[in-house]
């Protein structure tokens, strides 16, 4: 869930970098705005043909786009969490949550 956290959050980015709109990325892969929301927090998967619109339409690679960028993650997804001695312990709590928040979106939708 972590690589997914990250390509989300860094979609986020670029997004803001180029003042793109969430409207416009909807638009452009066939997105509600729930849906976008989703993506940037890392909790939706897109198909090949959304992912190619998508690097199209940032006018990024796709391998950019998975890297990620430490410290926009840091200050943006993770910021309200205290520091943790081992990174990997916060992102295991973060998997917890997300798993939750997968039960629960399915138990009684979104």
């Amino acid at each position: 869930m972590y690589n997914l956290r990250r390509f989300g959050n860094m979609i986020q980015k670029c997004m803001a970098d180029k003042s793109y709109s969430d409207e416009q990325l909807a638009n452009e892969i066939q997105l509600d705005k729930a849906e976008v929301n989703n993506l940037y927090k890392g909790r939706l998967l897109l198909t090949l043909e959304q992912i190619n619109q998508l690097t199209s339409f940032l006018n990024e690679d796709l391998d950019k786009l998975l890297e990620g960028d430490d410290d926009y993650y840091e200050q943006s997804y993770v910021h309200c969490m205290k520091p943790f001695k081992n990174k990997d312990n916060r992102e295991f709590v973060l998997d917890i949550i997300d798993s939750y928040l997968d039960v629960h979106t399915a138990a009684f939708g979104e």
